[in-house]
């Protein structure tokens, strides 16, 4: 059975609480070796402890943003989606009608247009020959 779309999203706002608790633990470890080592060089130990904890936190992030783009594939298969995406296709299928419609007619005044545009050179030049054919002969 499909869960609903406050089902998805109490579910991953839950699962990113967790991960944002553990970021903060993270940043939290992180400041407190950067605290207990401020005379100096970093020991060994401790850089490698800090990079551990910061190749977690990448790590983390990473997963964060996966459970994001999970999430929203969860919602788009909710229910409650599709009822709101039924009417939304629908409008769209009518707008491209729509819109091809009014290409069918832009270019038919398009074409209508370009005659016009001929006639009225038509016209310029017959009434330059008529002006010629009016004018004196010398």
């Amino acid at each position: 059975m499909a869960r609903s779309f406050d089902e998805v999203q109490q579910a991953a706002d839950a699962a990113l609480a967790k991960l944002q608790e553990r970021e903060t633990e993270i940043h939290d470890e992180i400041q407190k070796l950067k605290d207990a080592n401020q005379t100096g060089p970093f020991p060994d130990a401790v850089k490698k402890k800090l990079g551990e904890l910061h190749d977690e936190l990448d790590a983390l992030l990473a997963v964060m943003g996966r459970t994001t783009d999970i999430t929203l594939l969860q919602l788009d298969a909710t229910d409650d989606i599709k009822k709101i995406a039924a009417p939304l296709d629908k409008i769209t299928a009518d707008l491209q009608v729509k819109l091809a419609r009014l290409k069918a007619i832009g270019g038919g005044a398009q074409a209508a247009g370009d005659v016009l545009t001929k006639v009225d050179g038509l016209v310029t030049k017959a009434k330059a020959l008529v002006d010629k054919a009016k004018a004196p002969a010398d």
